[in-house]
């Protein structure tokens, strides 16, 4: 994977465009799987205030469906009346997205748009509910706020060129790191204790609108987002537990945040 500066965005080389149904595929097959999910901790002033989970509940060429639920903190009383109910996050958005038409969006985000945004509601006075589906309303900022799949690694970000002589061009330009985060993290495998985890993260100016920084290794968590501070400074978010293949991460804090030279 490239880090070189040579552009200020992250970016498809425009000449290579031949090649995203390619990368597209390898994107999707390799870097999004069914029940992987991220959670972030969005916090107020520095306090824990909700967590928020994107589950991946299905993958189908060149489309992947992704699920948004949220719980909030709760108070002792609150703990109490929810013990025993299980999972405490509520399902409220899920977002079809096309790969292909993600990555022809290499310059702009208004470039493309999601397939599908769907908001679940809750008709209380029957107990039930059901998804509808919010027309007009092209959020596409809620999955690039999150993922950054310019960033993400599928076959060292290259593809097979048309001459023929099976040598590999790169397709992508990454820029250079622009901090360092420092996280400690333990899976379901550790019996240490947490590790520290000291990972670069980028924000491309393709992605600036966004204010995340993104991984840029390793590769399980590359692309993905590891923190934002909205505007204000009153809010964040952080990347607190992934689940892949099975495997759960959790990232008990952020331990630092260096700025590079």
């Amino acid at each position: 994977m490239s880090t070189t500066a040579n552009s200020s965005s992250s970016r498809i080389i425009k000449d290579h465009n031949n090649h995203r149904p390619w990368l597209s595929y390898q994107l999707v097959q390799e870097r999004f799987q069914a029940g992987d999910s991220y959670t972030w901790l969005y916090r107020y002033q520095g306090k824990e205030a909700s967590w928020e989970r994107y589950t991946v509940l299905d993958v189908f060429y060149p489309y992947l469906r992704i699920e948004l639920a949220s719980r909030f903190v709760v108070d002792n009383n609150q703990a109490a009346a929810c013990k025993g109910k299980g999972d405490l996050y509520q399902t409220h958005h899920r977002m079809t997205i096309s790969m292909e038409q993600q990555l022809s969006a290499s310059d702009d985000p208004e470039e493309w748009s999601l397939v599908s945004f769907e908001y679940y509601y809750q008709d209380g006075s029957h107990n039930r509910g059901g998804w509808t589906s919010l027309r007009g309303q092209n959020n596409v900022q809620a999955f690039e706020e999150k993922f950054n799949v310019f960033v993400m690694p599928y076959k060292k970000n290259c593809a097979s060129n048309s001459t023929g002589t099976g040598s590999l061009r790169e397709v992508l330009v990454i820029p250079a790191p622009h901090k360092t985060i420092i996280l400690k993290k333990k899976t379901n495998h550790s019996t240490n204790g947490p590790t520290e985890l000291k990972t670069a993260v980028t924000r491309p100016s393709r992605h600036q609108y966004t204010n995340s920084w993104y991984a840029c290794h390793p590769d399980e968590l590359a692309g993905i987002a590891l923190w934002k501070e909205f505007e204000g400074g009153e809010y964040s978010f952080e990347l607190v537990e992934m689940q892949r293949s099975g495997i759960k991460t959790c990232f008990d804090s952020i331990v630092g945040i260096e700025g590079l030279k």
